[in-house]
């Protein structure tokens, strides 16, 4: 007696597998737009280095003794001519190090002409890439507050100005400019007043002349200063004098010279032991290596968390030379404001000199230090030293781990997620890294967003290519967790064949113990795929090439359902729109085999073996041995269908006859006529003389019946009526809308009144229109100037219970067209003989609002409307399945944890937990009480309720809650 009180609590009985939009458990999915759209590279490096050396310039006074190194080179070893060479081929190698395959050119103590020269040339050689302006000018005076700085004349007798505003005309936009020098700050304010001027000036000559050349805004560039305007660079002797240019290009250096000489523990390291730290900074393995590896991961991490979002992925995200100089420019800021500079940048970033995760590179650096003597004495000896590694990374790994085990539920930004990033690159921490990084994004859409923003992508994308097979679960996780948020990666799984990794689980009939639980993998795996197909042909074509079709029937048989489900929605994604899959598919047999799936015992299987179907026979008329296949096949598909206790089955078998009938339009509509003239016959035998009124030459001459009354076309038709009465009101609805279309062509065009056999036992049933809940859905709507508020072929059908008057009651019981002189130019009205009111094409009372997962269909009467030989729009009826969308939202949840309607002590456990006590508790005190209601009359008065409108046209009582709700046939509510 319980069993029949339960309510159902499956996601297929809360949405009807109707797609939630754009909330997934009251969260918003918006997916961010974490794509470089625009990769700008920085090819060509102008290093302008005004250095005078033995003349210092008139307007400072240097200490004595003063910082003397430029690019760790002390110039008073050398005669003043050498040097500079020297100085600048040693700046022109640490650029080398960021931006190897940029094109550089020195130009040293240089003129004016000299110098515009220079920036007109690389600006015509660069076209619409970055070019890189290093101006040094500690030889010469120091900038104007108008914005000048200063070079020489041809003969070195004179200071010349450059002003910033001719920099910006020579070298145009986009640009990286780098002032290391004195009061840089006149020269960052002169350039943004300077920008804000060219851009406005610019803007308003687009308006006048749309014919202008593109202009690439000043915004676009970028600029470091080394100081504030008032501000003079460092003179600490233990200084390099180039210390802003050292911290942007040689950031370990001088990072681990300024921690040694303000660490007073550190006491058997001397600055020349810094320059002999042994490896290369582009080798991990190598002391040197991982010290810039964790100097990476901190820098991006103290950005990721101070900058905004979009910021950050413009800076550290675009260009490898500007990231790498932005992660430069946090360490001189922490550095320069220690000596009373305070370096300044366009664009303003927020300060970052005091973030704790300094403290985390200290540590590691004092680390390496510790070890440095042994090193150095270790490869003095000619021996192979032993470097014990830093556990920066698997401290952090664990500070991760320990923030999703505790602090998941805040749904904060965890500050580590860079330093996941970081690790991906090293084998030894890749695993454990994956691991936890596919734990974040479990949480939500939220976690998979803040991952692709930080840069996660191209790693698990690059590791597609990995042959490693304990990667394989955790990477198919991580994708179908992608994929789920944002479909956009099509592309990116074409390019290098990365899609093919998925197939290869697929095929894999052992796939040992590295792939636990693998029928679940390979679900994901399908999933994968079908995003993959989704209306993308080249994906299509490749998996074709690819052989996905014999990797997918594998598994039609498959013991678990999720396995089921997703292989016929990627079968029926596979071949959508493709007549090439859909031949290999009829070669190889799949209908049948999705047919026979029809009888599975879970719904979701069924729906979408359905879905697949419906895939599968829409646009294949005229096809030859295809279309009788797929005939065939609808009678198959309906008798199960019909019959089947799930709405969401129902609901595909709607849709899938909606395409059947938008393909066969014309027979369709025929079928329906030899159905409406075989009703009529008895009809017409009691009273032979009765004619229709109104009745068009092409009714009172019905051709002879026509194959379609004994096919399938017919059985089509009346199983749409009877699915117009379905008792699930959504199903009715989309069913209705068929029906009314073809019933409108054969009112319009044929002159006919349509009487569907299949439901006259239930005609007299009222059915309302139905409009879900859902709120941010497309619009259905009905056909237009037809205003109802029950079907209009039901409202048809109870004309026939009067046999005799059937005919005469028409124009007082079922809708009529009102004739207009031109049908092409006057909108038709329709009056309901019901309740008197009209309508026209612009008042549609009566639509199907909110049928979410289903395209905005626009249906009127003009588009049924046609002379002999003319077309119909058919594609009115075709409706368009959301059942791929619903199925994808369960990878939007979470998968490692108990959804919260399962979890105690959430919310939505403990509200369902209340309904089932409750209605458990309600059951238990009436059940004694059924033999008397049977009994008994209902006599006791227990209340009077009044209303201003009727409400006996319908009454609805809640099954557990004290809720009484009437309707009357005015759509009026009580």
């Amino acid at each position: 007696m319980d069993d029949t009180f339960l309510f159902l609590v499956d996601r297929r009985h809360e949405t009807c597998a109707v797609p939630s939009g754009s909330r997934i458990n009251g969260e918003h999915v918006d997916v961010q737009d974490w794509r470089m759209r625009e990769r700008l590279k920085t090819v060509t490096v102008a290093l302008i280095l005004c250095l005078n050396i033995g003349i210092d310039p008139p307007d400072i006074v240097k200490t004595n003794p003063s910082a003397k190194l430029e690019c760790w080179f002390d110039p008073t070893t050398l005669p003043p001519q050498k040097a500079l060479e020297t100085i600048g081929r040693s700046l022109q190698q640490q650029y080398e190090v960021w931006q190897p395959r940029a094109r550089y050119r020195l130009s040293l103590d240089p003129s004016f002409e000299d110098t515009k020269k220079l920036c007109v040339q690389f600006r015509k050689n660069a076209k619409d890439e970055r070019v890189l302006f290093h101006y040094n000018g500690h030889g010469v005076p120091k900038p104007t507050p108008g914005g000048e700085i200063w070079v020489f004349n041809k003969n070195y007798t004179q200071y010349i100005p450059v002003s910033i505003y001719d920099l910006q005309t020579w070298l145009g936009s986009p640009c990286i400019y780098v002032f290391d020098c004195s009061n840089a700050g006149n020269i960052l304010k002169a350039f943004e007043r300077f920008a804000e001027q060219r851009d406005k000036d610019a803007l308003s000559r687009k308006v006048e002349d749309d014919r202008q050349p593109p202009y690439v805004p000043m915004q676009e560039c970028i600029l470091f200063g080394a100081c504030r305007p008032n501000e003079i660079l460092p003179m600490n002797p233990e200084l390099p004098a180039d210390l802003f240019t050292c911290c942007l290009t040689t950031p370990i250096e001088i990072a681990l010279r300024w921690f040694i000489a303000y660490n007073p523990l550190v006491t058997n390291i001397t600055p020349d032991m810094i320059m002999k730290i042994p490896g290369r900074l582009n080798d991990r393995r190598t002391p040197l290596g991982e010290l810039n590896w964790i100097f990476t991961a901190i820098t991006d991490t103290i950005a990721w968390n101070v900058f905004p979002h979009d910021l950050f992925k413009r800076l550290f995200r675009q260009d490898l030379m500007v990231a790498a100089l932005f992660r430069n420019f946090l360490l001189a800021e922490r550095i320069m404001r220690h000596h009373g500079c305070t370096p300044l940048s366009i664009p303003t970033l927020p300060s970052t000199h005091q973030h704790p995760m300094w403290s985390s590179w200290d540590l590691a650096a004092e680390t390496c230090l510790a070890q440095l003597p042994a090193l150095l004495k270790a490869g003095d000896n000619g021996s192979t030293p032993e470097y014990k590694h830093s556990s920066f990374f698997s401290e952090h790994l664990t500070a991760f781990e320990v923030w999703l085990t505790k602090g998941a539920v805040t749904k904060g930004q965890p500050e580590q997620l860079p330093i996941i990033l970081q690790v991906l690159l090293s084998q030894v921490h890749r695993l454990r890294a994956l691991m936890l990084l596919s734990r974040f994004l479990d949480l939500g859409p939220w976690a998979v967003n803040l991952a692709l923003l930080v840069g996660i992508f191209p790693y698990v994308l690059k590791l597609l290519q990995s042959p490693a097979a304990e990667l394989k679960p955790v990477l198919v996780f991580i994708w179908a967790k992608i994929l789920a948020v944002d479909q956009s990666c099509q592309t990116d799984l074409l390019k290098d064949s990365g899609f093919t990794y998925f197939i290869n689980i697929l095929t894999s009939i052992n796939a040992g113990p590295a792939i636990p639980n693998i029928s679940e993998h390979r679900a994901m795996c399908a999933f994968i795929l079908s995003v993959f197909c989704h209306n993308y042909r080249a994906g299509q074509d490749a998996c074709l090439k690819n052989d996905l079709l014999p990797s997918l029937i594998l598994h039609l048989e498959d013991q678990d359902p999720l396995l089921r489900q997703w292989v016929c929605i990627g079968l029926g994604k596979f071949w959508e729109g493709f007549p090439e899959a859909k031949i290999a598919c009829f070669k190889e047999g799949v209908n049948g085999k999705l047919i026979a799936l029809l009888n599975d015992p879970v719904a979701e299987v069924r729906a979408a073996a359905m879905f697949a179907m419906g895939t599968l026979i829409h646009d294949t008329q005229g096809r030859g041995d295809i279309s009788l296949t797929v005939e065939y096949n609808i009678g198959l598909v309906i008798q199960p269908g019909i019959i089947d206790a799930s709405p969401i089955v129902r609901k595909e078998l709607v849709i899938l006859l909606s395409k059947f009938v938008g393909n066969h339009w014309d027979v369709c509509v025929q079928a329906a006529l030899d159905l409406a003239k075989s009703e009529r016959k008895p009809f017409e035998k009691i009273n032979p003389d009765h004619g229709e009124p109104g009745q068009s030459r092409a009714t009172s001459e019905f051709a002879p019946p026509s194959r379609t009354s004994q096919s399938i076309f017919m059985t089509c038709v009346k199983c749409l009526y009877t699915l117009s009465v379905d008792p699930f009101p959504y199903i009715s609805a989309l069913a209705c809308h068929i029906v009314d279309a073809i019933s409108l062509e054969m009112v319009s065009n044929h002159g006919a009144q349509p009487t569907p056999s299949s439901i006259k036992a239930v005609a007299s049933s009222r059915i309302t229109s139905y409009t879900p809940t859902r709120s941010d859905g497309p619009v259905l709507k009905t056909p237009t100037g037809i205003k109802r508020s029950s079907s209009f072929v039901v409202n048809s059908l109870k004309s026939i219970q009067g046999i005799s008057s059937l005919i005469s009651s028409l124009p007082s019981v079922g809708p009529t067209i009102t004739p207009s002189a031109d049908p092409e130019e006057q909108p038709h009205s329709i009056e309901d003989g019901a309740d008197g009111r009209t309508s026209s094409q612009g008042d549609v009372p009566v639509a199907i609002r909110d049928c979410a997962g289903f395209s905005t269909v626009n249906v009127d009467v003009k588009s049924h409307q046609r002379s002999p030989g003319s077309s119909v729009g058919f594609e009115a009826v075709v409706l368009e399945s959301k059942f791929y969308d619903w199925g994808l939202e369960y990878f939007l949840e979470p998968q490692m944890k108990l959804p919260d309607t399962e979890d105690p002590g959430s919310k939505k456990f403990n509200q369902r937990l209340w309904r089932r006590q409750r209605n458990e508790k309600q059951i238990e005190q009436v059940t004694h009480k059924f033999h008397e209601v049977s009994v008994k009359p209902f006599e006791t008065q227990i209340g009077f309720l009044h209303s201003d409108n009727n409400p006996g046209a319908l009454m609805s009582f809640h099954s557990y809650e004290p809720h009484l709700v009437g309707a009357d046939h005015r759509d009026g509510i009580v």
